[in-house]
């Protein structure tokens, strides 16, 4: 069965690895695999994430995916400010377990942010009670989309109607 929506998590050591595996032979079976997983083609990125090893960040019970297109041309040293900003509410948040970000490595203007949470509850909490109402992404004309998931260890959650 094929699912319509998913999220696949690879920690390679660096995209220089990745790019290694995707010429031995083996590679065209797992991208066919892979995608036969979807009902459509899917979609990879590669992102370089820092502060935290990504891999306590998924240790979580929940993780938050954020995918921020940003405009081209974007001075990025000032967005990366007002993210800053953000950042020393978020570390605050009760349920905040770790989070890496880092910008894409093919687009350098896609931005991803994983942040681990003791629950979807522990998320919703900060955003409505804690100052994580995220008015740096908001008020700021320069993301030109945003995708959002959670995945709940173990599988994905579906999004809140």
């Amino acid at each position: 069965m094929a699912c319509s929506n998913g999220l696949h998590h690879l920690d390679w050591t660096s995209h220089s690895a990745q790019q290694a595996f995707s010429k031995q032979s083996t590679y065209p079976a797992f991208k066919e695999k892979v995608t036969g997983m979807t009902s459509g083609a899917p979609s990879f990125f590669h992102a370089t994430l820092t502060p935290h090893e990504p891999t306590a960040v998924f240790e979580a019970p929940v993780t938050e995916w954020c995918k921020l297109n940003i405009a081209p041309g974007t001075d990025k040293d000032e967005w990366m400010s007002g993210f800053n900003d953000f950042k020393e509410t978020l570390v605050l948040a009760s349920g905040y377990r770790g989070h890496a970000c880092g910008w894409g490595v093919e687009d350098p203007d896609m931005f991803m942010a994983v942040i681990g949470w003791e629950s979807v509850e522990s998320h919703h909490k900060f955003l409505k009670e804690e100052g994580g109402n995220m008015e740096w992404v908001v008020n700021i004309s320069d993301v030109e989309s945003m995708e959002i998931w959670h995945v709940k260890n173990g599988g994905a959650i579906p999004p809140a109607v």
